[in-house]
C-alpha cells in the first residue's frame, strides 16, 4: 500500500467557485488528504487546472443525491457549500438551496463522514425576533446547519463575512459624470460589515480548523468560526478606498425606494441592508478568536483593494 493510498480522502463542494476554490488551494500542499473537488463541469478551465495540480476531479450536479452520493464515497471529510444565486435557486426555487443542503449532509451520515464543515450563517429572522423573515440567502444555510446538529455529524460551521467582492460584482457602486465614486446603500454611514476575501481566506480557515492544534481554538462552544478581515463602516469602505485607489470617493445613504428604483436591488438584498443596519451583520458577534487562531493571514479590505487592483465602476451616472 502507498503512502497515496493511506490519505484521508477530502471533498470540496463547487471546486470552481470563491469558497470551494479557496479550500482546494489551501489543503493541496497538506500531506494528510487526496483532494476530491466537485464542479458541474469537469471541462472548464479552472476544472483541468486542478486536475493539472494532482486533485481528483468529480463531475457532480449538487442537487442530484445519487451524484452525491457517488462523489461521497470513501470520503473521510466534506467542505460543503451551496450557491443561493445560481439560477436553479434564486430564479426558479429559492427553497432549493435548503433542500439541497439538508440533502448533502443527509449523504455525508450515511457515506460516514468523519469530518464536515458547513459554510453557514445566522439567522435574521431569530436574532431579530421575526422581523427580518425575507433574507433567504441567510435564512436557509442556517436551517441546514440546524439540521446537520439534528444529525449528529461531526461538524464546523464557517461563517463567512460580506463579500469583499460584491462591491466589484454584485452591489458596485457608481461613478457619476463628474467621476465621483459614490458607494450607494440604503443603510446609514455607521453600519458596520465583516467585510472578507472569501477567495483567500475561506481555505486558510478551513486550514487552520483541520489542523489538530487548533482543536480547542475553534471558537464558540456551538463550533461556529466566524470569517472576516476586520469590521467596517459603510464610511471606513469608502475611505479607504479612496486612499488605496486614489478614486475621488463617498458614501450615500439612499432609501429603499432609491435602491430599488436606480440601484436595481430586489426586496430580499433592501431587506439585507436594514437588517446590517439594526441587528448586525453577525448579530453584533465578536470576530477576535478567529483572527487569533490565524494570526493575521485574513486580508483586509485595503490589502484585496492593492492585490485585486479594482478601482470601482467604469460606468458612469447623470447626478
Amino acid at each position: 500500500m502507498s503512502s497515496q493510498d493511506l490519505k484521508k480522502i477530502f471533498v470540496v463542494c463547487g471546486a470552481t467557485g470563491s469558497q470551494g476554490g479557496s479550500v482546494i488551494n489551501a489543503l493541496l500542499e497538506n500531506p494528510s488528504f487526496n483532494l476530491r473537488a466537485l464542479t458541474r463541469d469537469p471541462s472548464k478551465p479552472r476544472a483541468r487546472a486542478l486536475v493539472e495540480k494532482g486533485v481528483e476531479v468529480v463531475r457532480c450536479n449538487m442537487h442530484d443525491r445519487a451524484e452525491v452520493q457517488r462523489a461521497f464515497e470513501g470520503a473521510w471529510g466534506v467542505f460543503a457549500v451551496t450557491n443561493f444565486w445560481d439560477p436553479e435557486v434564486y430564479e426558479k426555487d429559492p427553497g432549493l438551496e435548503e433542500k439541497t443542503g439538508k440533502m448533502l449532509a443527509d449523504v455525508a451520515k450515511e457515506k460516514g463522514v468523519q469530518r464536515y464543515i458547513w459554510s453557514s450563517l445566522d439567522d435574521p429572522a431569530e436574532i431579530s425576533h421575526g422581523k427580518f423573515k425575507n433574507i433567504l440567502h441567510f435564512s436557509g444555510k442556517y436551517k441546514v446547519e440546524k439540521h446537520i446538529r439534528a444529525l449528529g455529524l461531526n461538524a464546523t460551521f464557517v461563517y463567512l463575512g460580506f463579500y469583499m467582492s460584491n462591491f466589484r460584482d454584485m452591489l458596485p457602486p457608481v461613478r457619476l459624470a463628474s467621476n465621483v465614486v459614490e458607494f450607494r446603500y440604503p443603510c446609514s454611514q455607521s453600519t458596520m460589515l465583516p467585510l472578507v476575501d472569501t477567495t483567500h481566506d475561506t481555505g486558510i480557515v478551513v486550514a487552520a480548523i483541520l489542523d489538530e492544534k487548533n482543536a480547542k481554538k475553534v471558537a464558540e462552544p456551538r463550533n461556529v468560526v466566524r470569517i472576516a478581515g476586520g469590521y467596517y463602516t459603510m464610511n471606513d469602505i469608502a475611505s479607504s478606498f479612496a486612499k488605496v485607489t486614489g478614486e475621488n470617493a463617498r458614501f450615500v445613504e439612499i432609501s429603499s425606494k432609491e435602491a430599488k428604483e436606480k440601484q436595481h436591488m430586489d426586496e430580499e438584498m433592501i431587506e439585507m441592508f436594514e437588517y446590517f443596519e439594526k441587528c448586525g451583520y453577525y448579530g453584533g458577534a465578536d470576530i477576535s478568536s478567529t483572527q487569533k487562531m490565524i494570526s493575521g493571514k485574513l486580508r483586509s479590505w485595503e490589502e484585496w483593494l492593492r492585490e485585486t487592483g479594482w478601482k470601482g465602476p467604469k460606468a458612469e451616472m447623470e447626478e
